[in-house]
């Protein structure tokens, strides 16, 4: 391969690299986040707040 084909070809290697790097720290990141979400106590509006309020006005 020629001298010019070889630097094309590393570069499109490197920046190929890149974007496996960025794509795995996204996927990470993403656990991360579903993982402190699944840890969050869900929060329902509903009947049993309702009348834990009623509760507190009687």
């Amino acid at each position: 391969m020629s001298t010019w084909k070889t630097y094309i070809v590393t570069m499109i290697r490197s920046e190929v690299m890149e974007i496996e790097i960025k794509a795995r720290n996204l996927g990470e990141a993403e656990t991360k986040a579903l993982n402190k979400s699944d840890e969050a106590e869900p929060h329902f509006w509903g009947e049993p707040e309702i009348e834990s309020i009623n509760e507190k006005i009687s």
